[in-house]
């Protein structure tokens, strides 16, 4: 059935676009699919104030009534919003739809704050925060890359030995990766030359994953620094350049330092977070199993020494 589309603010260049009398069984537009998206997570009575950054990323402020507070949060047009959402083992929920909130006493000191920050998207954008998330792609995904992803996503997929660790590139299109490699597929000659590793160009299956049924994700720059063009030329530059040859290092100058850096302009560790978590929980099982040993130890010392103490005094 045929539906009329309602009336959209926006407020991108200090002027004001109505969108009306839209319908919903033509094809939405980015901005429609975007305020749909945003719509699941607000009360409908609620202010909504749209722009786009400096790399065209739709974002929004939304504007609501909390008991005596005005509350601001903002949402940002996230690539694969459709896709699930990956949440690691010690995350205790999904990470919310938007990216920062907060309450004001009065209105107008939260419209000061949403015109601050407009300003700051749209000509500020380096200043921002790096936030990322992680989407989990079909599990047919290496099978039919571009049914799902897209040029200039920054993919990832488990490391064969390691599950918390990943392998990381910049996905081009039509089943092409530019990432770290060395010019062979054998693990075990990835692993001797991981010296002579640099910026190549190859394919999703076998040369990024070594199997069809691995899992693919993408990480998902909540708020963009480059546009995929962008991120896919500078990929095809480091590439063309045989980036960080003779110079890999596991933990300061990897893959996904690499992914990053074209991504984003800055190189991160993905797994960082993961790696600590997964750590920690290492250690405080061990250190769980060794207090665990410890009180054993002295229970049966304790028994021992009493069960030797009747003893004597029995004789």
């Amino acid at each position: 059935m045929s539906q009329s589309y309602r009336r959209v603010t926006q407020n991108t260049v200090n002027r004001v676009v109505e969108v009306e009398n839209e319908d919903f069984d033509s094809v939405e537009s980015p901005l429609q699919k975007f305020e749909a998206w945003v719509n699941i997570d607000i009360p409908s009575r609620s202010e909504k104030f749209f722009g786009q950054t400096e790399k065209d990323q739709w974002f929004c402020f939304v504007l609501t009534t909390f008991m005596d507070r005005f509350e601001v949060r903002l949402y940002m047009d996230e690539d694969h919003k459709e896709d699930q959402d990956y949440v690691h083992w010690y995350q205790l929920n999904e990470e919310p739809h938007y990216i920062e909130s907060r309450r004001f006493v009065s209105r107008d000191d939260a419209i000061l704050y949403i015109k601050k920050r407009k300003n700051d998207l749209k000509e500020n954008l380096c200043k921002e925060k790096y936030l990322t998330r992680i989407r989990l792609m079909p599990k047919d995904c290496v099978k039919n890359p571009d049914k799902y992803l897209k040029p200039g996503d920054h993919i990832q997929t488990p490391l064969p030995i390691v599950d918390i660790a990943h392998h990381e590139g910049i996905y081009l299109g039509d089943g092409k990766v530019i990432h770290i490699s060395v010019d062979k597929l054998s693990l075990k000659h990835a692993v001797r030359e991981k010296g002579k590793a640099c910026a190549r160009i190859g394919r999703l299956y076998p040369n990024f994953t070594d199997s069809l049924d691995k899992d693919i994700k993408v990480v998902v720059y909540r708020i963009r620094f480059r546009t995929p063009d962008e991120i896919i030329n500078c990929a095809y530059e480091f590439a063309k350049e045989f980036y960080r040859e003779g110079e890999y290092h596991l933990l300061l100058k990897n893959c996904q330092h690499f992914a990053s850096l074209c991504a984003a302009g800055r190189e991160e560790m993905t797994d960082k977070t993961n790696l600590i978590a997964t750590g920690s929980a290492a250690i405080g099982v061990m250190g769980a199993i060794g207090m665990g040993l410890y009180a054993g130890y002295k229970i049966a010392t304790i028994v021992f020494s009493t069960t030797s103490s009747t003893n004597e005094d029995d004789d």
